[in-house]
């Protein structure tokens, strides 16, 4: 295994950004309705669950990225489990990050061509973002995501908040009751999978700690990040609810924007929807950049190449290719999720394999520190 350099050094405050951003915009705006339509009125404590569970696999993620500070997690899983099976479970990271770009890429066009652009073709908006994410790597690589976000992050909570707070008078507190009656603990961790399968995709965390200033220290504001991010998801849930309704709210493609149309101040402020919008690109835009760059920064790895640059146009290539695959937005954000993502990423990828490897390493720290206190 080839070890490159890192000459892209971010700090503890762009990594709680760029957490942050990756969770909040695509949560906020795909996955409020199937929570909905699970447990219907609630949805906010479902959605608390996914918080919990996702900030779970950043904290795992980062601890048994400590273990090896100076490596990512294609360097220090053959560490961990030996060459041949690391490259196996580092090769299976880098496909599922390509397929997930992708289907990322198209989930973003389909919801921009579903809410305003209803007559651009597709393959406008999967390679212009395409090119423009290949364009933010190029020089810089994960600083540039690092940067970025620490210039939107303030944007785009200051106007979330604002959101909420222009809504105020659109709720009905009532339409969030009864609590917990007609639910219980087994719908309520049904209802907090399709969320949790989104917000805890955060394997990522393995690959991006060795990049981070004074890790040790920093490391954990990755957690408070993904925390502030399901903050933001709950309060979505719970304003959804209460403006239209569980009963109307699981019908709506995306409750979040109608919740922005719905908005009216003084008849002065409306129509926000469009700025929501804005916001919300923005904070996709950034998963795509992020998934990218762990995709060619890991297949550069795997492959065993000391620049991962030259691959970046291959692997951009291929993501274009599965944006095209799904048909509509049935196929990217309902099908895909249910048939892939629920069923294997969310348990396997997300919580099982990290967790495996870090009892590993934890083990084998344990046993190395016995043996060196008895010498």
């Amino acid at each position: 295994m080839v070890t490159m350099k890192s000459h892209m050094p971010i700090t503890g405050r762009q990594l709680f950004w760029i957490t942050c951003m990756f969770d909040l915009g695509m949560a906020a705006f795909i996955m409020i309705s199937p929570t909905i339509q699970r447990v219907q009125n609630d949805a906010w404590i479902s959605l608390t669950i996914s918080g919990l569970l996702s900030m779970t696999a950043a904290w795992i993620g980062i601890r048994l990225s400590l273990y090896y500070p100076d490596k990512t997690f294609i360097e220090y899983v053959n560490d961990i489990v030996g060459s041949w099976i690391g490259k196996a479970i580092g090769s299976l990271y880098v496909v599922n990050w390509i397929v997930v770009t992708g289907f990322v890429l198209r989930q973003i066009t389909d919801i921009l061509i579903t809410s305003q652009f209803h007559k651009t073709p597709a393959s406008l908006f999967i390679i212009s973002m395409s090119l423009t994410a290949v364009y933010m790597l190029y020089k810089n690589g994960i600083q540039s995501i690092g940067r970025t976000t620490e210039v939107i992050g303030l944007l785009v909570v200051s106007i979330a908040i604002l959101t909420f707070a222009f809504d105020l008078p659109n709720m009905k507190w009532s339409r969030l009751l009864p609590v917990y009656v007609n639910s219980g603990p087994k719908l309520l961790m049904y209802g907090a999978i399709p969320a949790a399968s989104f917000l805890a995709q955060t394997s990522y965390m393995t690959m991006i700690v060795r990049f981070v200033q004074e890790p040790q220290h920093n490391a954990v504001k990755a957690v408070w990040g993904t925390g502030a991010a399901s903050l933001f998801i709950i309060l979505c849930g719970l304003f959804a609810v209460g403006t239209f309704g569980a009963d109307l709210s699981q019908r709506m493609w995306n409750p979040v924007l109608g919740m922005a149309q719905y908005i009216s101040v003084a008849e002065t402020i409306q129509n926000i929807d469009a700025v929501i919008l804005l916001i919300w690109f923005l904070t996709a835009f950034i998963r795509i950049v992020l998934f990218l760059f762990l995709s060619v920064y890991g297949a550069a790895q795997v492959l065993g190449f000391q620049n991962w640059k030259p691959l970046l146009g291959w692997i951009t290539a291929a993501c274009i290719g599965i944006a095209m695959l799904p048909r509509n937005i049935i196929d990217s954000s309902i099908v895909y999720p249910k048939s892939v993502v629920e069923p294997f990423v969310f348990p396997v990828m997300v919580f099982a394999i990290p967790s495996l490897l870090w009892l590993i390493a934890f083990l084998r720290r344990v046993i190395r520190n016995r043996f060196e206190s008895l010498r």
